[in-house]
């Protein structure tokens, strides 16, 4: 197994680089609310529901928002990764679609129906075909720096849609950005490539189940969290993971806990955090004594920081560095996803 201690090995195994623009992410915060507050200003929009629409790297800002708003505004704020669009979409729908490339297949798919049915459609992407939709229909566009694997910047597709909801008034939200980005650059300091395993929890958590199936479980605002968690092992590990969410995992998952015969087979990373509902706290615990623990590694990671959207980007931040350590830990460059470029081909080929 390779020494992810040793720099000149982690830097030979990621020839890409994905480490090394994991650890800007706090800039990419602040960058990417200097890019957002500048186009967004005087926007104003009194929706009576906003959807989100995106796909893979692209999607997971929508669906922290989504989270984040839980409790903020009384409008609904649904993510959607599809073609199509639900019936609910009309005049006085929002529609932020958000493809890093602009050449999501899906989320163009879902613009031109927004468009159609009159909504009031925002576009972020690097450029492509979104950005040209969006200067041809006069819809407002968000431009975010290209040359990143899409989830290499969730930063810049998150931000920008946190800072509408909070131009439309749904809640304050650049206080939480900033204390955001003071409290990954604590961590970044803790998880950074430099820092040798014995210090560094990323790490760690990644010796510990490099050679399992993770099970990723959250709870409310660490519920798409936990989704990062699994989709960025799928991608950036190349391996298979799963994740599940309290209490729903109470009434279905804790039953394939208690039967199954190879238990070995998994860890279970719990992701942890201050907004807890009391109820939910009881069940993990319960749910850990009795079934849980037939995993051979069960760890908790606890969110660092006060307001909601720091805990959220705490967990997040702590998962991406836990993914690129275990793809080291393999000798396999973390960012080529050659089978998504593999199955896009064909999809093209077929459309042609």
């Amino acid at each position: 197994m390779v020494d992810i201690d040793n720099l000149n090995e982690m830097r030979r195994i990621d020839a890409s680089g994905l480490l090394g623009l994991t650890e800007r992410f706090p800039e990419q915060l602040k960058e990417a609310s200097q890019i957002a507050e500048k186009k967004l200003s005087g926007f104003s929009c009194e929706p009576e529901n906003i959807i989100i629409c995106g796909m893979g790297g692209s999607a997971i800002g929508g669906d922290i928002v989504s989270a984040w708003a839980w409790e903020k505004y009384g409008v609904p704020v649904i993510v959607n990764r599809d073609y199509t669009l639900p019936a609910f979409c009309k005049q006085k729908s929002l529609v932020i679609t958000a493809s890093y490339s602009g050449n999501t297949e899906e989320t163009i798919s879902a613009y031109d129906e927004a468009i159609k049915r009159g909504a009031r459609v925002v576009a972020i992407s690097s450029g492509g075909l979104l950005e040209k939709k969006a200067v041809a229909d006069g819809v407002l566009h968000i431009k975010i720096p290209a040359g990143m694997p899409p989830r290499g910047a969730t930063a810049y597709m998150l931000v920008p849609q946190l800072l509408i909801l909070g131009a439309i008034g749904v809640s304050e939200c650049t206080s939480e950005i900033e204390e955001s980005i003071a409290v990954c650059r604590k961590q970044k300091e803790a998880l950074c490539g430099e820092k040798p395993t014995d210090r560094n929890p990323a790490k760690g958590i990644a010796k510990r189940i490099v050679n399992t199936v993770p099970n990723i479980f959250g709870n409310g605002i660490s519920a798409p969290i936990a989704k990062r968690w699994r989709t960025q092992l799928n991608e950036n590990s190349k391996m298979i993971a799963r994740e599940d969410v309290f209490p729903e995992m109470n009434h279905n998952d804790t039953v394939g806990w208690s039967g199954d015969a190879q238990p070995q087979r998994f860890s279970v990373v719990i992701l942890r955090h201050k907004y807890e509902f009391e109820r939910n706290k009881m069940r993990i615990e319960l749910t850990k004594s009795l079934v849980l623990n037939r995993a051979p590694t069960l760890i908790e990671v606890w969110a660092e920081g006060t307001s909601t959207l720091a805990n959220m980007l705490s967990l997040m931040y702590v998962g991406d560095f836990v993914s690129i350590y275990i793809a080291l830990l393999r000798d396999i460059d973390p960012t080529p996803v050659p089978v998504i470029e593999q199955l896009k081909k064909l999809l093209a080929e077929k459309k042609a």
